[in-house]
């Protein structure tokens, strides 16, 4: 079950898919550092998600960070990449739980955004940005000409 945020008094269905989609475009370009890490995570990922505790940990555990940040680059290429072919069932092939909310907004608005999930993976983190904004604006995909 898919739980339902609603977005708080000012917030928008659109400003919350903006800011899914530039933490998106932001890392996919995002040198492959630990302080070009944190800053994503505590900037533009963290805007995109929706329903945040106070206690904001930005934590991601892994022996190869450069590594670690490489693979979920090119994790989120390919699926840009297939989200392109409206043929591929891309989606079929991802975890059994992705941990995104639907949101409204007070004009009546529906999306999807990300929320804060304890301890995910970078890739985890990723997948969920895009799956995001996939489900809130699939045709966005289909007119893609380039990652």
């Amino acid at each position: 079950m898919i739980r339902i945020v609603t977005l708080p008094l000012g917030a928008t269905v659109g400003g919350a898919t903006h800011a899914c989609r530039r933490a998106l475009d932001e890392f996919a370009s995002l040198p492959p550092t630990q302080p070009a890490l944190a800053r994503w995570l505590d900037t533009s990922y963290r805007h995109a998600l929706v329903d945040t505790t106070e206690h904001w940990m930005a934590t991601t555990s892994a022996a190869d960070l450069e590594q670690t940040i490489l693979e979920a680059q090119e994790q989120l290429a390919q699926i840009r990449n297939e989200a392109r072919n409206p043929g591929v069932e891309f989606v079929s092939e991802f975890p059994t739980r992705v941990d995104i909310a639907r949101i409204r907004d007070t004009h009546g608005d529906l999306g999807f955004a990300p929320v804060d999930a304890r301890g995910a993976t970078l890739g985890a983190r990723v997948l969920s940005l895009f799956l995001a904004d996939y489900l809130t604006r699939p045709e966005h995909y289909l007119t893609m000409t380039g990652t």
